[in-house]
């Protein structure tokens, strides 16, 4: 799945044609706030989980948390905004 997402998120650039580092990188951080989104919701949508047992006791392959999510969200979201902010 994960090689799938990144082939869809650069298929604009192999349609057009013209990649530069500035297009590369909105990919990547569009990308990364996509897999932030893709699995909050996984976890609000799976009814065997839901939005009250999104928490560090339920969820144990998300082994650090940073206040109420996991820490790889918090690094996503400054890396991916970051890349977005540098694409402009």
């Amino acid at each position: 799945v994960f090689s799938f997402m990144i082939l869809m998120f650069h298929l604009p650039i192999f349609i057009d044609g013209q990649w530069t580092l500035k297009i590369e990188a909105r990919v990547l951080g569009c990308l990364m706030m996509f897999w932030i989104m893709d699995d909050f919701l996984w976890f609000v949508l799976n009814p065997e989980f839901g939005l009250a047992k999104f928490r560090q006791d339920s969820i144990p392959w998300h082994k650090h948390w940073f206040f109420f999510v996991p820490v790889e969200y918090v690094v996503f979201a400054i890396v991916g905004s970051c890349l977005i902010w540098y694409s402009f």
